[in-house]
């Protein structure tokens, strides 16, 4: 951020030096938490027993890069889908993910396969489940944290799931085999995939993003990229490209006219528009002093 070219952007929100370095750190954070998983989990040599929710060590993210080495892409998609759905909980980690997964204590499944050829069952299940997931200290995980587990209500994951199937139904999974999804167009496919998922029921913006930059990372769809930050409908991140670009965290300035400013800034310090997102997103929460944040 040092040598940005002012003429382009005078980025007024890292005038001082404390401010350009908390950024700096930020986006070196969001780097590593993009490379643990492009570089380390993609080719790491990983357990079975991250798909095994009995044993304590289940990890959707894990086990959806296992599935996809296996070419098992409908599982795949579906497992990273339950950690969206879900999240990762800072104190639970995923098990709440875990105990739907393992839905009789782990000897059987909800797998894309049950889950999607009796949708009534999860609907039931999650009825019959809810009081004690949520007695035993069970919880969404921060960008889910006002989902609830119903199945027969209209807001509840109950309709999440069943709208979600609906629309793999139509669509297929990332809207379409992974040869249609190539490098040379992983970010048309992005947006277009983006906007499909309007059909899925409580998936916003961030569920969405957070949904198919994760299928890009673990390698399910590896040239899926996103190609903006998708600054509507989002506070923390819009937030932080106000106060980089004008200084302040509301700006007269549209989103898709933030994220136009954006580009030859996340060009120069070459980096993707989900670790950019990412480290605005974190930054606008403390400008001045790094915090690590988690969640």
């Amino acid at each position: 951020m040092e040598t940005f070219d002012p003429s382009i952007e005078a980025l007024p929100g890292i005038a001082d030096r404390d401010s350009r370095e908390c950024l700096t750190a930020q986006l070196i954070e969001s780097m590593r938490r993009r490379r643990f998983v492009v570089e380390y989990l993609r080719s790491a040599k990983l357990s079975d027993s991250c798909l095994v929710p009995a044993t304590g060590k289940f990890d959707p993210i894990r086990g959806a890069i296992l599935k996809s080495r296996d070419g098992e892409l409908d599982e795949a998609c579906w497992l990273v889908f339950l950690s969206v759905q879900f999240g990762y909980h800072r104190k639970r980690g995923w098990d709440l993910v875990s105990a739907f997964y393992g839905r009789d204590g782990g000897t059987k499944l909800w797998t894309w396969e049950e889950a999607s050829r009796d949708l009534p069952g999860v609907r039931a299940w999650l009825d019959a489940n809810r009081a004690q997931l949520s007695a035993s200290g069970l919880a969404f995980g921060n960008h889910r944290k006002y989902e609830s587990l119903s199945g027969s209500s209209g807001p509840g994951t109950g309709s999440v799931v069943s709208s979600y199937v609906g629309w793999v139904a139509s669509a297929g999974h990332a809207g379409g085999r992974p040869e249609a999804v190539s490098a040379a167009n992983g970010e048309e496919q992005f947006r277009l995939v983006f906007k499909a998922m309007k059909k899925v029921h409580r998936f916003g913006r961030i569920a969405r993003f957070d949904y198919l930059t994760m299928l890009g990372k673990t390698g399910v769809f590896p040239a899926l990229v996103p190609d903006s930050t998708y600054l509507a409908n989002v506070s923390g991140p819009r937030a932080g490209a106000s106060l980089l670009l004008d200084g302040g965290l509301k700006s007269q300035h549209s989103p898709r006219q933030l994220e136009r400013r954006l580009v030859p800034i996340r060009e120069a310090i070459n980096v993707t528009n989900d670790v950019l997102e990412d480290a605005l997103c974190n930054w606008q929460k403390s400008p001045t002093a790094f915090v690590p944040f988690r969640g």
